[in-house]
């Protein structure tokens, strides 16, 4: 059985706005993972071929909410709390 390659690129059409996104994806393992991040200052940064989004991007926006996508699924809005760069926490919004 050949091995899977364990690395894909990931298709997103071009970012054309400023709103805040995180892209996650539950892997093997049921571990969410980054997949892409939107940041409000219209860069973005997708996982491909093992490049993968630092978590330290998004420490300027500690307290900014943001629309979460999991799985390709609109999951809602939620709240960064914390962010650096090993990792970031995010709320829900009340």
């Amino acid at each position: 059985m050949a091995k899977q390659k364990t690395d894909v690129q990931y298709q997103f059409p071009p970012k054309t706005d400023s709103v805040f996104r995180i892209y996650l994806k539950t892997n093997k393992m049921n571990s969410l993972i980054v997949v892409r991040f939107e940041l409000p200052s219209g860069e973005d940064y997708t996982r491909n071929y093992g490049n993968i989004p630092s978590n330290a991007l998004l420490v300027e926006y500690k307290g900014n909410e943001f629309e979460l996508y999991i799985d390709g699924e609109y999951v809602g809005q939620r709240v960064l709390i914390e962010a650096d760069r090993n990792m970031f926490r995010y709320d829900a919004i009340e």
